[in-house]
């Protein structure tokens, strides 16, 4: 067994013993941490026993104290404070904490475990702390994905509401290029870590700590690609790009890799919850739907089949009319996968709900927001702390140019003053 370890189902017995004989001393004077008390024994008058079976599933010390004076000799004189713990690494209860499976897909992957994450202290960005500015921004990524010259690879964590023991990662613009990769899952109190407080058990030796390290290769595509853009709008708010002076643009579906193809089937699957789909055009020159698009408001399902002259380089295929659903929750993210016929790739794209530039969550437009914006463009954060698992470029790159720069701290800026900018869509009604 590791160093500091204690099995779950293996009592400890806990002896105390007193310089002489004490009196009113009782298993309600002694305070346990982490472990349930047991048997409470009274061998003589000046030693006592206490059984204490570790708490399963908890990754902490095992306490067991009493507080002075909690018994008294016969003449009356308190007993001094006493306490013992035990530092432990793991209290193992059965299986451990673990990943069951790992997916790639061309976006990413998707990680299941045997048990609930604490979501809430996963990060992947490390961004200034509001309430405390002066505090160092030193918050480590939990997850890591490098290729194979160490490059790390930029993305987002999606989860479903219900379902805390799923992650899906997707990589932020266009399918993983080709090449090996490294995953990294961060095995520590505020990474990788249940509801509970257990550590994953990432190497599987079956004791909590340890990182998952999974290695894999993404082979070049030989089929045409599709994709789509990432995107952040708020509830009521339409889903488009910014075109140039002042216009915006639909949401486009784009080919790569088209290699002379003439026909086209495939399915986009999103979260009804958060988006609603209304129709879609076909911008591809000498292509039109074969079909009319069947579009599933309650599934999040649209399918789509049109042909035309080959194509032999890359272009928008088709655009989507869709605006973010007017109840969807503020700061919630959905996945848009392109399911594709055969004989096609299709990649993945995050849904952020919220408006552009808002890096502070805050539902409207502040100087602090393009303050954040700058302090990621000079390297001073990593993301956002109000999006942890969300690649910064997503909220924060208002322009559409693809990084953070100027001219987006810029369009906050104005907006956080009343003034307009060409880049940010006009505000939601209400």
């Amino acid at each position: 067994m590791a160093a500091g370890a204690i099995a779950t189902g293996d009592p400890i017995i806990y002896t105390f013993t007193f310089s002489e004989a004490v009196r009113n001393f009782t298993a309600a004077d002694i305070e346990v941490t982490n472990g349930t008390k047991g048997t409470f024994t009274e061998v003589t008058g000046n030693v006592y026993t206490l059984v204490v079976t570790p708490i399963p599933d908890i990754a902490g010390d095992l306490t067991v104290a009493i507080a002075a004076a909690s018994a008294q000799d016969t003449a009356g004189n308190p007993s001094p404070s006493a306490q013992t713990v035990v530092p432990v690494d793991t209290i193992i209860a059965g299986e451990t904490f673990k990943v069951t499976s790992f997916d790639p897909n061309p976006s990413g992957f998707v990680l299941t475990f045997n048990d609930d994450l604490n979501l809430g202290v996963l990060n992947l960005y490390r961004g200034l702390d509001l309430a405390n500015p002066l505090a160092p921004v030193t918050d480590l990524p939990d997850l890591i994905l490098t290729d194979s010259a160490g490059n790390i690879i930029n993305g987002s964590l999606i989860w479903d509401q219900g379902n805390a023991n799923t992650l899906t990662f997707v990589k932020t613009g266009d399918i993983l290029a080709p090449g090996n990769y490294t995953l990294t899952l961060e095995s520590r109190r505020d990474g990788f870590v249940t509801t509970n407080g257990r550590l994953l058990d990432g190497n599987e030796d079956g004791f909590s700590g340890g990182n998952y390290v999974q290695n894999f290769t993404v082979n070049s595509p030989t089929a045409p690609v599709l994709t789509l853009p990432d995107f952040s709008r708020a509830p009521g708010q339409e889903v488009n790009k910014p075109a140039g002076g002042g216009q915006f643009a639909p949401l486009p579906i784009r080919i790569t890799n088209p290699g002379g193809v003439d026909n086209i089937s495939f399915t986009l699957q999103y979260d009804p919850d958060l988006l609603v789909v209304t129709d879609a055009n076909v911008v591809a020159s000498g292509w039109s739907f074969t079909s009319n698009p069947t579009i599933d408001p309650l599934t999040g399902r649209a399918e789509f089949t049109l042909s035309g002259s080959a194509l032999n380089a890359s272009t928008d295929l088709i655009t989507l009319d869709a605006r973010v659903r007017e109840t969807a929750t503020y700061g919630a993210k959905g996945v848009l996968q392109i399911l594709p016929g055969g004989g096609l790739v299709g990649d993945s794209a995050v849904q952020l709900v919220a408006l552009v530039g808002d890096t502070t969550k805050t539902q409207e437009y502040l100087s602090t927001d393009a303050a954040l914006i700058s302090r990621v463009n000079v390297g001073l954060d990593t993301g956002f702390r109000a999006f942890p698992v969300t690649d910064p470029l997503i909220i924060g790159d208002v322009t559409g140019d693809g990084r953070l720069d100027a001219g987006d701290t810029t369009s906050v800026r104005r907006a956080a003053v009343g003034l307009s900018s060409p880049f940010l869509p006009p505000l939601p009604l209400g």
